[in-house]
């Protein structure tokens, strides 16, 4: 089984550090398919070095960074700082920016392997399936790839029936940190996506 690390950036928002989430429907999938994940939830400087320490340590098969367009400029200086060959298998990006800007991510950012599109639950699970199975993992649904000629662009998956997804797994989350932080309070979305 795949072991993913994955980072969300959340640094300097203005807001109470809050639940991803997309990302803990993620966890929830992967889990079920047995692979082993884990979340870095990124708040801070001190929370990029010590995430980098660890990823050297630990090299996952996959590390994914989900960020929003605000969180650009945190990913660029992490980015930076890492070996991607060192910490990963594969680096690939997800989230709102990565949808919104698609391929040109990778000229962005080119410590990147990939960019997810669009919702990542099913083009992630396929995606370490095809890992495990050493297969074609170039052609992963709702990825795009750094090819030898340019980006591997492959077809996105219609969105998923979300009563068909395991529940959201927040295990991976500070809980009592995040929901003190917000007023004793469990923040909630009950809409897919951006609600902005």
């Amino acid at each position: 089984m795949a072991r993913v690390s994955l980072l969300y950036f959340d640094i300097d928002t203005g807001f109470y550090p809050t639940f991803h989430h997309g990302l803990a429907s993620i966890v929830a999938v992967l889990r079920q398919d047995g692979h082993e994940v884990s979340l870095h939830h990124l708040r801070n400087g001190a929370d990029l070095e010590n995430t980098k320490t660890t990823l050297e340590r630990d090299r996952s098969d996959v590390v994914g960074l989900s960020f929003t367009s605000n969180q650009k400029q945190h990913v660029s200086r992490f980015l930076r700082t890492i070996d991607s060959e060192a910490v990963a298998g594969l680096l690939i990006a997800g989230g709102m920016h990565a949808t919104v800007a698609g391929a040109r991510l990778l000229e962005d950012f080119p410590a990147l392997d990939g960019v997810c599109i669009g919702e990542g639950e099913i083009p992630l699970r396929e995606l370490c399936r095809r890992l495990d199975n050493k297969g074609d993992y170039q052609s992963a649904p709702s990825f795009s790839f750094k090819g030898p000629d340019g980006p591997v662009n492959n077809p996105i998956l219609p969105l998923q029936e979300l009563g068909l997804l395991p529940p959201p797994d927040y295990s991976v989350f500070d809980y009592q940190a995040i929901v003190e932080g917000n007023g004793d309070c469990f923040p909630m979305l009950v809409t897919r996506g951006c609600p902005l």
